[in-house]
């Protein structure tokens, strides 16, 4: 099973905080892996926030294009342990602008409602924020 989601490039995205398409990119694949286990899976029980990323991008997108994202977990761990999304960034005619591999590890309803700091690494912290749930299975 995969999940798929679209996003446009389009030119007010540049100018946005100095992201680059590659960052807009980075971002939407970013959010499609945090979705995922709750499409994939039924976890709504748990918010799943990024932990690391590693991506490679092959080539940019070009201003308004349509890219299709992909995405799939790609190591499941046990309940409550982080798991690996694959995440896939394709233009119009297939061809892959970017992949990555997102490590996500889940938080409870509970404490993400308090808004509960997550610890990431030593010494630093971030507070999560609500994000809804779209895109499709197939």
């Amino acid at each position: 099973k995969r999940c798929v989601a679209t996003v446009t490039l389009c030119d007010e995205f540049s100018g946005v905080h100095g992201i680059s398409p590659a960052g807009v990119l980075f971002a939407a694949m970013e959010r499609l892996a945090t979705q995922i286990p709750a499409i994939l899976r039924g976890d709504t029980s748990n918010v799943w926030v990024l932990r690391n990323a590693a991506i490679t991008h092959f080539r940019p997108g070009c201003p308004n294009e349509v890219v299709m994202l992909f995405g799939f977990i790609e190591w499941d761990g046990i309940p409550g342990e982080p798991i690996v999304i694959h995440t896939e960034a394709c233009d119009g005619t297939d061809g892959l602008l970017a992949e990555a591999d997102y490590t996500i590890v889940p938080v409870s309803m509970k404490r993400f409602q308090r808004g509960s700091s997550i610890p990431l690494a030593t010494g630093s912290f971030e507070i999560p924020r609500a994000i809804e749930p779209d895109g499709r299975a197939d």
